[in-house]
């Protein structure tokens, strides 16, 4: 019997590297025959980034730049230390490898758009294709105000209820919201850092996967 090649997509892992393995392990996935894809914030907040990273890279799966990693990035360039940022911890885990793993963070792609889906790490600006949008609104948004310049307003309507398109939009980024699954979006980030879920689907079939976290690594 031919297996047919699925996608698998994860939200955000925010280095929940255990959450991870028992999340591929009931997913059973196949690193030869499916296509693995995470929505960005793999890294941060969590206590395993590098563990991700590597089996990002060993798996050869396809990942998204979220706002985690391009602030990141940003701080690594910036060569300024601040003692309290959580950047220092996986940048130290790195050490003589850090400059390997910054180029290729950065290098990660902002969407990823295939015939049936898009996946984007925060969502879409209104009546815009991603590759015509900037970096700030895709990796960040979560409300529309109707002019790009409050990403986080609460009294303003998620940035799905203007999508209309029919091509399927799986994104992350919004753990407050939780999984969100309507006929043309699946939100993923369920909040695993915070003692959720780290969640995943499985595309064409859209079955959802969850595991609970084993703990909260960081509080509200």
């Amino acid at each position: 019997m031919t297996k047919h090649k699925r996608t698998l997509i994860i939200g955000d892992v925010h280095g929940c590297y255990d959450e991870l393995e028992l999340l591929i392990q009931k997913m059973d996935f196949d690193p030869i025959d499916d296509d693995l894809i995470f929505v960005g914030d793999v890294i941060n907040r969590g206590p395993k980034s590098l563990d991700v990273l590597k089996f990002i890279a060993s798996h050869k799966c396809r990942v998204i730049k979220g706002n985690h990693e391009i602030a990141f990035i940003r701080y690594a360039k910036s060569g300024i230390i601040k003692k309290d940022s959580s950047f220092n911890t996986i940048l130290n885990e790195m050490g003589d490898e850090k400059e390997k793993w910054l180029e290729w963070i950065d290098s990660w792609p902002l969407f990823i758009e295939e015939e049936n889906f898009i996946v984007v790490h925060g969502g879409l600006c209104p009546g815009f294709h991603p590759k015509n949008t900037s970096a700030d609104i895709l990796t960040r948004i979560r409300t529309w105000d109707g002019k790009g310049e409050n990403l986080n307003n609460l009294s303003n309507p998620p940035w799905d209820h203007f999508y209309h398109g029919e091509k399927l939009i799986v994104f992350g980024h919004w753990s407050q919201r939780g999984l969100v699954v309507k006929e043309n979006i699946i939100g993923l980030d369920s909040g695993c850092v915070w003692g959720g879920s780290l969640t995943g689907v499985e595309l064409p079939q859209r079955k959802i996967y969850q595991v609970k976290a084993k703990k909260a690594y960081r509080s509200v």
